[in-house]
């Protein structure tokens, strides 16, 4: 049987950078049977590690044996076997070595948590996205009724089209005056976009 050993690791690991920080080896041992020798006979029994290893090159050895060994129990004769079993064990031992190492410092940008506008409407785009989530929230929860919610979702399809316009696009929004009901403002709306076209 032909052995092979690894070649021995170097103690200059200067080809990695950074101080060592640890070590740590690990050993692995696995004992794999290639042959033995029958326990009858001794003739030699190749094992390819697949099921349970033969003892006895055939039924009539196993017998034979065991014959033997009960008769030597009823006649309280010694119980060795006259023939020791020889058994040819392969064994595969691996070293794993971990060197950590620190490493260089990297510098990560950390986000800036997002500040309230003060007071008046946002001037940043991510202002409006707080302040129009906000106000979903509210709608989903149930704070404002059916016509608040149909009002509010008018005045965003109006500003909708004058962002997409852009500044002399859309003819500017009429204030809203107290009291104007939803009917009476959709037209007002649909006369609006008809002077337009």
């Amino acid at each position: 049987m032909t052995t092979s050993t690894p070649p021995e690791p170097t103690d200059d690991d200067h080809q990695e950078h950074g101080d060592v920080v640890a070590q740590y080896e690990t050993v692995r041992v696995r004992d794999r049977l290639v042959q033995r020798t029958c326990g009858w006979c001794s003739v030699v029994l190749r094992y390819g590690g697949v099921g349970r290893p033969p003892k006895f090159c055939c039924d009539d050895h196993r017998k034979r044996w065991h014959e033997r060994e009960n008769a030597k129990k009823a006649l309280g004769l010694d119980t060795a076997a006259p023939e020791p079993v020889r058994e040819v064990i392969e064994r595969t031992e691996t070293r794993v070595r971990t060197v950590v190492r620190k490493g260089p410092t990297v510098l990560q940008p950390v986000p800036v948590p997002a500040r309230p506008e003060p007071g008046g409407p946002p001037t940043t785009v991510d202002g409006w996205y707080r302040q129009l989530r906000s106000l979903l929230a509210a709608a989903r929860s149930g704070e404002y009724t059916e016509d608040q919610r149909t009002a509010l979702a008018d005045v965003f399809t109006i500003a909708a089209e004058h962002l997409r316009a852009g500044p002399a696009g859309v003819a500017p929004v009429p204030e809203q005056q107290p009291g104007v009901g939803r009917a009476e403002r959709r037209r007002r709306e649909r006369q609006a976009r008809k002077g337009r076209g």
